[in-house]
C-alpha cells in the first residue's frame, strides 16, 4: 500500500531548529527556509522505516537569505 504526505518543513538555518507543518507558511523569520516536501511512503506487512535524504538550495536562494541577513 503506498500513501502520499504533502508537508513543509520551515528550517531555521541560524538555530538548526525545524518543525513540520500541513498548511503552507505565511509568516517567516528572516532565517528560515521553507521547503515543500512530498513523500510517498510504501507501507510493508511489518513496517520498518529509516529516512535519509538531501536538501539542495540554490545559488539564488543562499543569496537572497544573505541579503536578508544584512
Amino acid at each position: 500500500m503506498n500513501k502520499e504526505f504533502k508537508v513543509w518543513l520551515i528550517l531555521n538555518y541560524k538555530t538548526g531548529q525545524f518543525k513540520v507543518t500541513k498548511k503552507k507558511p505565511f509568516k517567516l523569520n528572516a532565517s528560515d527556509i521553507p521547503i515543500d516536501i512530498k513523500l510517498n511512503v510504501e507501507i510493508p506487512e511489518h513496517p520498518i522505516m529509516k529516512a535519509e535524504g538531501t536538501i539542495k538550495l540554490s545559488q539564488a536562494k543562499i543569496n537572497e537569505m544573505v541579503i536578508e541577513e544584512l
